[in-house]
């Protein structure tokens, strides 16, 4: 009984460095957007753990521009995921993108929504 005990909690410790073990990964110069200017935010999550398909989440600055939407700077902000096997997401993330505020609503028809800044990694 003793060792399933203890192959039981060495699985808890595993899964708990790995999710306290996860960083924010951004990708942003500039913090604070002018006057005119606008931080948008979309969420994206795919894939499964364990396969052998990966996710490709969308490129947030072609899907913008592709849009006619202008985008001065863009940030990811990775997301923790658990680990259980064709269950949880191979990917989660937000995206972020600075943008004019005139081309707002644009961004909006995309699934973009409106936020305050990246947060600093």
């Amino acid at each position: 009984m003793l060792p399933n005990k203890v192959k039981f909690l060495s699985a808890i410790a595993v899964v708990i460095f790995s999710l306290t073990g996860c960083q924010s990964a951004l990708r942003a110069e500039s913090q604070t957007p002018g006057q005119d200017q606008t931080w948008v935010v979309a969420q994206y999550v795919g894939g499964k753990q364990c396969q052998p398909l990966t996710y490709t989440p969308p490129d947030t600055k072609r899907l913008l521009e592709d849009a006619g939407v202008t985008v001065l700077q863009t940030a990811i902000e990775q997301l923790m995921v658990c680990m259980a096997c064709d269950i949880c997401p191979a990917y989660a993330a937000r995206h972020y993108a600075l943008i004019n505020a005139a081309q707002l609503p644009a961004a909006e028809q995309l699934g973009f929504a409106q936020s305050s800044a990246p947060p600093m990694p």
